[in-house]
């Protein structure tokens, strides 16, 4: 084991490093850019590229519901 001086400096990084990591990633400044990219990537979408997004979430629900259905009917005609 180390002496004393050994264990307060432990300490002293054990509390501030996450106290250093919470301030560093707090700052505006520091994630700014990076939001303002990530931002500009969901609002790329015009009108027409929307509504093609929304039928095909449509489409894509209506298969997983008659899919379900199917399997529904499937399981009630083996009870019977």
């Amino acid at each position: 084991m180390g002496n004393w001086q050994m264990e307060v400096g432990r300490m002293v990084s054990y509390i501030l490093f996450p106290i250093g990591v919470y301030y560093y990633f707090n700052q505006t400044e520091n994630i700014e850019e990076w939001i303002k990219t990530e931002k500009k990537k969901f609002q790329n979408l015009d009108n027409i590229q929307h509504i093609e997004f929304m039928n095909f979430i449509e489409e894509f629900n209506k298969k997983q519901q008659l899919k379900r259905i199917i399997e529904m009917e499937v399981q009630y005609n083996e009870v019977k």
